[in-house]
C-alpha cells in the first residue's frame, strides 16, 4: 500500500473534514491515501516529462487501466508491465487503479455534478489538467459505468404464478373432531433460473399473508415511494 510521506496524512484528513460533502469522502483512509498517491505520481510526471501531450496520455492510460478494471477485475500482467514505466511496485499501481475506481464508482453512484467531481479532484492536488482529463473520463464512461453497478446488483426473485389447493382430512377413526384444512401453494419464481417453492399452510396464516401483500403492495404505489423509485432509478 502506497503510504504518505511524514505529516502528509494529517493534511488530507483535515481536508476530509473541510470536503466532507463530496460523496468522494465515503472513501475509506486507505482508499484516500492511494489517490493521493497517484495525485503524486501525475505531479512527478509534470516535473519529468514538461509535454503537456505526454501528461494527459498517461493519466488517460491511468483511467483505462481503471476502465478495465471496473469491467474485467484485477490483470496483473498489464499492472506490472504499467508499472515497470512508472518505477513503482506492480501492487502499489494496483492499490492506485482501486482507489481511482472507488472514485468513479462512488461518483457515479451519487451521480455527481462534473464541478463537484473537479473540486473534490482539487482538494486531493490533483492539477486543473488532469482533474478534467478524468472527469472527461467519468462524463464518456458514466453509462457503461451504471451498467456494471446494474448487473453486480442482487437480483431478487420475481413472481411469476401461484398454483394452490386445499387439504382437509374432516375426521377419522384415530381423530373423530374436525381438523383444520391445510392450503398448499407452488410458488413459481423467475431469477437467472425458473424455480418452484412449495408451501404449506392454515388458512389464518394465509389471510395474515394476504394482508401483509396488500399493505406491501399499497406501500409500494404511494406518492412517496414513487418519488424514492424515480430518485434512485438508473
Amino acid at each position: 500500500m502506497c503510504g504518505f510521506p511524514d505529516g502528509m496524512g494529517n493534511k488530507y484528513n483535515r481536508k476530509k473534514t473541510r470536503h466532507i460533502g463530496f460523496s468522494i469522502w465515503l472513501l475509506s483512509t486507505s482508499e484516500i491515501q492511494d489517490v493521493a498517491s497517484l495525485s503524486r505520481i501525475f505531479r512527478r510526471i509534470s516535473v519529468s516529462w514538461t509535454s503537456i501531450k505526454i501528461q494527459v496520455r498517461i493519466v488517460q492510460d491511468f483511467c483505462k487501466l481503471a476502465w478495465d478494471y471496473i469491467a474485467k477485475g484485477v490483470n496483473t500482467k498489464l499492472y506490472a508491465a504499467s508499472s515497470q514505466k512508472l518505477d513503482i511496485s506492480a501492487q502499489d499501481l494496483q492499490h492506485i487503479v482501486e482507489a481511482l475506481v472507488n472514485v468513479l464508482l462512488e461518483a457515479c453512484k451519487h451521480k455527481l455534478s462534473i464541478p463537484k467531481l473537479k473540486n473534490s479532484l482539487t482538494a486531493l492536488e490533483f492539477n486543473e489538467k488532469q482533474a478534467e482529463v478524468i472527469c472527461t473520463f467519468y462524463t464518456a464512461k458514466q453509462v457503461d459505468i451504471n451498467n456494471v453497478l446494474l448487473a453486480a446488483s442482487v437480483h431478487l426473485p420475481m413472481f411469476k404464478d401461484v398454483e394452490w389447493r386445499i387439504q382437509s382430512q374432516l375426521a377419522s377413526r384415530a381423530l373423530p373432531s374436525q381438523m383444520t384444512p391445510k392450503i398448499l401453494m407452488n410458488l413459481k419464481l423467475d431469477n437467472c433460473e425458473s424455480s418452484n417453492i412449495l408451501l404449506q399452510t392454515d388458512p389464518a396464516n394465509l389471510v395474515h399473508l394476504t394482508q401483509v401483500l396488500e399493505s406491501a403492495l399499497n406501500d409500494a404505489t404511494n406518492n412517496h415511494s414513487t418519488r424514492i423509485y424515480r430518485r434512485y432509478k438508473t
